[in-house]
C-alpha cells in the first residue's frame, strides 16, 4: 500500500500490473492535483481501478477508458518483411497472453476500471454465468503525440 497524498491511496493487485486507487469520488468534480495524482497512477502502472463508485451514464462517458486490443489488428511491422514479422507478431501474441501478465479483475457494483491500450491488451472472459451478462461502457480517448 502507498499513500500518495493525504487523502489517496494505491493499493497493488495481487497481478503483474493493476492497482486500486482509493481515496476518490469520481462522482464528484476532480481537481487538477488530484487528476494528476490518478494520471501519473495510471501512467505508471497500465491498470487502475477505483471500488464503489456510484456513476450516472453521463459521469461515466466524462471517463477515459481504453477500448480492446489484439493481435488481430496489428497486421505488420513498419520496414519488416511480411515473413519475417508476421511469425514476430504471433510469438508476442502468445507471450503477452501468459499467466505471469495477467490483471483478472474481481468485479464488484460500482466498479469502475481503465486500462492503456498502449501498454496492456484487454481480453474480455465469460468467467460468469447466466443470466449475468457483461456491461460495458467504452470511451475512448486521443493522445496528444504519436507513441
Amino acid at each position: 500500500m502507498e499513500t500518495i497524498t493525504d487523502s489517496i491511496t494505491v493499493i497493488p493487485s495481487d497481478f503483474a500490473t493493476g492497482v486500486e486507487i482509493r481515496g476518490v469520488d469520481l462522482s464528484h468534480p476532480i481537481d487538477e492535483t488530484t487528476f494528476r495524482t490518478i494520471e501519473d497512477t495510471f501512467n505508471k502502472h497500465g491498470v487502475i481501478y477505483f471500488r464503489g463508485q456510484n456513476l450516472a451514464p453521463k459521469q461515466q462517458l466524462a471517463l477515459p477508458a481504453a477500448s480492446a486490443t489484439s493481435n488481430r489488428i496489428c497486421t505488420g511491422i513498419l520496414g519488416m518483411p511480411d515473413e519475417e514479422a508476421l511469425p514476430l507478431l504471433s510469438e508476442l501474441a502468445r507471450h503477452g497472453v501468459k499467466p505471469e501478465f495477467q490483471y483478472r479483475h474481481k468485479w464488484q457494483v460500482g466498479d469502475v476500471l481503465m486500462w492503456n491500450n498502449c501498454t496492456v491488451q484487454h481480453m474480455a472472459r465469460k468467467d460468469y454465468d447466466l443470466p449475468l451478462r457483461r456491461l460495458m461502457h467504452r470511451t475512448a480517448t486521443q493522445s496528444s503525440a504519436p507513441f
